[in-house]
């Protein structure tokens, strides 16, 4: 027996109405005080280009201290921290720079496996020119970058941007230096 296809068109609107009052009569049967698990947003590699905000990209890997890599908008991406600039341990043709370790440990311990909201800042851009999303990155509310730049693991850099966070950032890499913090005080000072 064969359907027409608008018999075969009504059939597949019928199953994707019925699936969207499942998932409603879910959403509004949970009990109170439970929250579903949040997910990347979707929209593909696309959307995150464009700069939108990502609520519960999942880091997967941790390149160094300033570059990740998460499962958001329906991909694997990498990600370039805005706002930080940590030694470098993976550049090729480069040494691994002092602190650059530290900073990568600092980064696995605060962002690996974890979700994490990824906050675009039009001011920045949205990608660089290696083709990496330039995000800020929040853990459980809180700006890894100036947590990072705070402890001594990198250093302020807006790379002449003067993004959302610039100030905070500089307020947070004086009171590292003033302590001596991470790299403040284990390594050469910058010639």
């Amino acid at each position: 027996m064969r359907r027409s296809t608008a018999g075969v068109a009504a059939t597949a609107m019928a199953v994707a109405v019925a699936a969207v009052i499942a998932q409603a009569a879910l959403t509004h049967s949970r009990p109170a005080g439970l929250t579903p698990t949040p997910t990347p947003t979707s929209g593909g590699p696309a959307a995150c280009a464009r700069g939108q905000r990502v609520d519960g990209a999942l880091v997967t890997k941790v390149t160094d201290g300033d570059t990740v890599h998460a499962t958001a908008c329906g991909a694997d991406v990498t990600v370039r921290v805005i706002g930080l600039n940590t030694p470098e341990t993976k550049k090729p043709r480069s040494p691994v720079e002092c602190y650059g370790p530290e900073a990568s440990r600092y980064a696995t311990q605060q962002l690996f496996s974890r979700r994490v909201t990824l906050i675009p800042d039009r001011r920045a851009g949205y990608v660089d020119k290696y083709g990496r999303l330039l995000y800020r990155i929040e853990v459980a509310g809180q700006d890894y970058a100036e947590g990072a730049i705070r402890a001594g693991y990198g250093r302020a850099n807006d790379y002449g941007h003067k993004e959302d966070r610039t100030a905070a950032y500089a307020a947070a890499q004086k009171i590292a230096q003033d302590g001596g913090a991470g790299l403040w005080g284990a390594c050469p000072a910058p010639g």
